[in-house]
């Protein structure tokens, strides 16, 4: 708790997972709501066709 966390999620088999920039902004709605309710920061994301990479801090408290 409160350290960085490098996050990597990936397609199965390395699948393309977001197809259309609704698909980027639909993740990116979800990560924040889990965030928020995990009580974790998002220091930064890349998405990718098939995977994402991600920066998060879980708390601490």
């Amino acid at each position: 708790p409160g350290l960085p966390q490098h996050v990597t999620q990936r397609g199965n088999r390395r699948s393309q997972v977001f197809f259309e920039e609704r698909d980027h902004e639909l993740y990116l709605d979800l990560l924040g709501e889990a965030a928020v309710g995990s009580a974790t920061e998002i220091w930064c994301y890349c998405l990718m066709p098939n995977h994402v990479h991600l920066v998060a801090v879980p708390s601490d408290k």
